[in-house]
């Protein structure tokens, strides 16, 4: 927690972190404090709509996790892999969704716990895998941070072991090595999801193709020599 709490000093000493009139702002960006409550509505309502529009609500957190952190590795200049892994982390831990602790991790690939998951904790026990907007922001925040498309599964659940979630990032290659492929699609559509996640990267600016090249060769790094045009 010491980590954390120099981290919060750090945001707010540099002015990446201020209180102003009417809003809040978070590394140049407007941002809203939404109860759990508010967020479990919006699960519940996504829920009942059926399997698009939980691939939409994974997406929605997607996109936080993607803009947000790709604000904070700019702001604080991250250029290695583990240098940004490592910020994430410790953010991730301010962000209000319990206390995550790396498990493994290596590019393309990551495994952690999260501990005391207050939204989890919301349902009752017995109620399954729920953190869909929680996959979408790891695996948005993961594919800065790994400089490939990611997607996140989730095997445990605090609203099942009262404990801890966990779950894994990974690029496309690693997902299908290591996930049974209906486990995945009972998560994710990914024929649907990752046009959506390529559209965004055009969007800001980022070679989505060499994203999703990366994503889905092991072989080839960040650092790889892009083809020629």
């Amino acid at each position: 927690m010491i980590g954390l709490y120099g981290f919060v000093t750090k945001l707010l000493v540099s002015g990446n972190f201020q209180f102003k009139q009417g809003e809040i702002d978070l590394l140049g960006s407007p941002m809203a404090i939404l109860s759990m409550r508010t967020l479990k509505q919006m699960n519940d309502d996504a829920t009942r709509h059926g399997p698009e529009s939980l691939n939409d609500l994974y997406f929605e957190g997607w996109v936080f996790g993607y803009t947000f952190t790709k604000r904070l590795a700019d702001a604080f200049n991250l250029k290695k892999f583990e240098e940004r892994y490592k910020v994430v982390m410790e953010i991730a831990a301010m962000i209000g969704f319990g206390d995550f602790k790396t498990v493994e991790f290596y590019p393309g690939f990551a495994k952690y716990n999260v501990f005391s998951n207050p939204f989890a904790l919301q349902y009752p026990k017995g109620s399954g895998l729920v953190d869909h907007l929680l996959r979408g922001m790891n695996a948005g925040g993961s594919t800065v941070v790994h400089e490939r498309i990611m997607n996140c599964i989730e095997f445990e659940c605090c609203a099942e072991t009262r404990t801890q979630c966990q779950f894994i990032s990974a690029s496309n290659e690693n997902l299908s090595k290591m996930v049974k492929p209906d486990f995945v699609r009972s998560q994710i559509d990914l024929d649907y999801i990752i046009p959506k996640q390529m559209a965004l990267l055009k969007e800001l600016g980022i070679d989505s193709d060499w994203y999703l090249k990366l994503s889905n060769d092991s072989s080839l790094t960040a650092s790889s020599p892009k083809p020629p045009v």
